[in-house]
Formats: C-alpha cells, sequence, structure tokens
C-alpha cells in the first residue's frame, strides 16, 4: 500500500518545476554582505520565477546549490501537485482538530512517533535555542509515517517509529486516512524529482542518491495552531532545523514562518499562491558537511487558526552520513556530528524534540 520501490530519474531539464520568489530580502542582505555575484545572480532569478520548460537541469541545479549555500531555503510553483489535493488534506486537519479533545487522545503518541501529539509536547528547543525553552508552544499535531502493513519487518521487530500508523476514527473524519494517503503520494512524488537536481548541484552523477532512496523512509506532520495561546507575536513552535534530507511544506495564506538568515536576523516568509517551500534538513547538511545549510527557523503565534503539512523526505533506515565525494569537512576541520545510520540519526533528533506520554502504554 503506497509503497514506492524504485525512483525514476526525471528528463534532462526541469519537468515544469520553478523556482518562486519567496524572500522580498534575501537580494538586498545578500548585496550588504558582500556575497559572491553568482549567487546573488541566482536569488534574483528565483525572486522573478524560472522558466521550468527551458530551464536545463544543470542550470537550475546551479541555481539551487546557490540557494541552498546561502540560505538553506526557497519555494517553487509549477510543481504538479495538486492545490485540490493539498486543500483537501489541510481542511481534514482542521475537522480532525475541531474534534473532540478527548477523541485524539486515543490515539496519543509515545514509544512510537505515530499518533497525536497535543501543544506543548514537541519542539524542545537546546543549544543556541536554549533561551526560547520555557515558551509555551501552540503547535499540536498529528504525526504519520510510511504505510506499513501488519506483516512489515520492521513492525514485527518494533523497531522504533517503525509501526503502524495511527488512524482517527472515520465516524469523527471520514475522509482523513483517504486524503492523508493522497497528499502523501502526490509530495513524495514531487520530493523525489529533487535527487537528481541535488546530485548534479553537489557535481555528482544525477542518480548518485537513488541507491539510497529505493524505499525511502518519510515523516508527515499534520500541524494545527490554535492561535491565542500567547497573543499575536508570541513564538508557536520554537527555533529549530530540520532533521530530514529535504522538507516540502506547501505555503499557508496565514503567515508565521520565519527563517533566520547568515547574519542571524529572523526573516518573514512572504506567501506565495501555490508555493511549495523545501528545505534542507540536518541528514543532507551532515552529508555534505555542511555546505548545504540546515536553516534554523521558527513560527510565530498567528493571528488565526493555522494548517501546515510538512512531509519530511528520509532516505532508508541503514544508509549512512558519510561526506559525499567533493564534500571536506570545512576549512579542513572535522565534522562535529557522529558518524550513523539514518535510523540512529533519526530516533535521537525525536529523543530531543518529543516529550514522550510514558502513558500511552506503548512500548
Amino acid at each position: 500500500m503506497h509503497n514506492h520501490s524504485h525512483v525514476t530519474a526525471p528528463p534532462g531539464r526541469a519537468s515544469n518545476l520553478a523556482v518562486a520568489r519567496l524572500f522580498e530580502e534575501i537580494a538586498q542582505s545578500l548585496e550588504v554582505a558582500g556575497e559572491q555575484g553568482h549567487r546573488l545572480r541566482a536569488y534574483r532569478r528565483a525572486a522573478h520565477g524560472v522558466a521550468a520548460e527551458s530551464e536545463p537541469l544543470e542550470q537550475l541545479a546551479a541555481d539551487v546549490c546557490a540557494v541552498q549555500e546561502g540560505l538553506g531555503f526557497y519555494a517553487v510553483i509549477n510543481h504538479g501537485v495538486s492545490p485540490a489535493v493539498i486543500d483537501d488534506a489541510v481542511d481534514q486537519v482542521f475537522q480532525l482538530f475541531h474534534s473532540p479533545e478527548e477523541e485524539r487522545q486515543k490515539y496519543r503518541g509515545g514509544y512510537h512517533l505515530q499518533g497525536y501529539w497535543p501543544a506543548a509536547t514537541t519542539g524542545h528547543p537546546d543549544g543556541e535555542f536554549a533561551a526560547e525553552k520555557e515558551k509555551i508552544s501552540s503547535l499540536a499535531g498529528w504525526t504519520l509515517l510510511r504505510e506499513r502493513t501488519q506483516d512489515d519487518p520492521k513492525v514485527k521487530a518494533n523497531k522504533k517509529h517503525r509501526t503502524l500508523n495511527k488512524w482517527p476514527d472515520p465516524k469523527v473524519v471520514p475522509l482523513f486516512r483517504a486524503s492523508m494517503l493522497r497528499y502523501q503520494d502526490a509530495m513524495l512524488g514531487l520530493a523525489l524529482k529533487f535527487l537528481p537536481i541535488y546530485a548534479v548541484a553537489l557535481n555528482l552523477p544525477p542518480d548518485y542518491f537513488a541507491s539510497s532512496f529505493k524505499a525511502p523512509e518519510w515523516y508527515q506532520r499534520c500541524n494545527y495552531y490554535s492561535a491565542g495561546r500567547q497573543g499575536s507575536g508570541g513564538i508557536a513552535t520554537v527555533a529549530h532545523v530540520d532533521h530530514s534530507f529535504l522538507t516540502l511544506l506547501p505555503m499557508s495564506p496565514v503567515p508565521g514562518l520565519e527563517v533566520r538568515t547568515h547574519d542571524k536576523r529572523w526573516m518573514s516568509v512572504s506567501y506565495v499562491k501555490d508555493a511549495i517551500i523545501v528545505n534542507t534538513g540536518e541528514w543532507l547538511s551532515q552529508i555534505t558537511n555542511g555546505r548545504f545549510l540546515a536553516t534554523p527557523h521558527r513560527v510565530v503565534e498567528p493571528g488565526h487558526e493555522r494548517v501546515t503539512l510538512p512531509l519530511f523526505l528520509d532516505p532508508e533506515d541503514d544508509s549512512r552520513n558519510d561526506p559525499v565525494p567533493g564534500s571536506p569537512p570545512p576549512l579542513g576541520k572535522r565534522s562535529s556530528w557522529p558518524r550513523r545510520t539514518f535510523h540512529e540519526h533519526f530516533v535521537a533528533y525525536l529523543s530531543a524534540h518529543y516529550k514522550s506520554d510514558s502513558s500511552s502504554g506503548e512500548k
């Protein structure tokens, strides 16, 4: 069910994928910082949109490389994911979070990530973001991972976070499961199209990442911000970086997302209709030895209810974060993260960011 067993490389052109304007301040901030000319030109190209049908893979990869080295966030338009699929999934999440709280509590996440996570149970900052530790997040969520069946070897072995998804009672939200699976299929299909682009951006063969994504893992959150817990302008999701290879996030018309620039300013994201944000996660940053940035971001308290549906693209569990060819440690220094498998990395990240409920009875 909805298992993707292979990666099909796209044609030599960008398959109707275009980079959209995302940040109004990017070009100006790069000029002030004295960034290299090619990087500034790449952002300006992004600001005006790239005509994908006339854009060779190599040029798109060069633009993506410049963006990922300079900020780590951008957005795409003409991506092929139907706005109706996204809108339907968002509507289902609103229905879910308008259902009784006691109904959602039946599916509480615990030892495994899958299920319901109430407000203030996720996003526990540390390190440079420890100052936000005392801020109470209004973010609640429902987490879904790759859909599995009872006979899946990882389910049988009770491998952490690799169990069956928890789906709400269809009597409460009848179309939730079908809508989410349809959304995941569409977003995963888009996410896999980025693999050859990122390979070429790193001066690697287009199929370089294919072996790590024959049966990819992914993690999809249904984020619900109730608004009003701290008043507009408070912190709804504390500062963090994502764990993933890549994260894809359809933009919400309700503002709130902020990204930290290279000079450590928080910058609001400008809404682009039907655009999908793409950003580097820790895993991709690690295998490029920090060349591609995992950029800190956060969400300020929205003035209205807000739903977002990030999908985190992950490699197979036994993939390792060894550097890709051509990515020596910056300035000759050793990497600051341990070498390990993706599953080890994923478990460690979630343990640091989620407050598990031992009362859930899971093990």
